[in-house]
């Protein structure tokens, strides 16, 4: 009987073993996954951001140029057809608001940042995308565009509820097999 209870012993540590080094390996994939799916969202997000700001700089160009700023305004106005773009703002050469534009219901507190350094940041609840604008070769200004963040936050929350439920099947297999 003691040699028969050793083995149900031994078997059980086993069980619980491989249960323990299963789970560690499927959290740790889980993690790379969630990991990797928000960096290549993050990747995608600034890059169609940039692409529309360069566009968007590269229309507004001549009117920061020639001082136009109603030209400017509607450029800007036409972001109203990019669905996550919050607000744009262009400065001039020297740092001097020349035109804006607010996505209707978007907050304007986002407006008052100043042009940075190019390139694009993610900050609470947007993107920040800084853009110079050139004309004829001579930088005239900047365009400071705002993307909304929020299919971030809904693509996290999706890719958090697959892995959940992925657990969950898992520790549901895993029950069966250790019972």
């Amino acid at each position: 009987m003691t040699v028969a209870a050793g083995r149900g012993s031994l078997r059980r540590r086993l069980t619980v073993m491989v249960v323990l080094a299963t789970g560690t390996a499927l959290s740790l994939a889980c993690l790379a996954f969630v990991a990797h799916d928000v960096a290549t969202l993050r990747s995608a997000m600034a890059r169609d951001a940039s692409t529309l700001a360069a566009v968007v700089g590269f229309n507004s160009s001549a009117a920061l140029a020639f001082d136009d700023r109603q030209t400017a305004a509607e450029m800007l106005a036409g972001l109203e057809a990019a669905r996550p773009v919050l607000a744009a703002v262009v400065f001039d050469r020297s740092g001097r608001e020349f035109a804006r534009w607010r996505a209707p219901g978007s907050e304007e507190a986002a407006l008052g940042i100043r042009p940075a350094r190019p390139g694009h940041r993610f900050r609470e609840g947007h993107l920040e995308v800084v853009h110079p604008v050139v004309f004829e070769g001579e930088p005239v200004g900047s365009l400071v565009l705002f993307w909304d963040t929020a299919e971030l936050a809904s693509r996290i929350e999706r890719t958090v509820a697959i892995v959940l439920l992925l657990f969950a099947v898992a520790a549901a297999v895993l029950a069966g097999v250790v019972s």
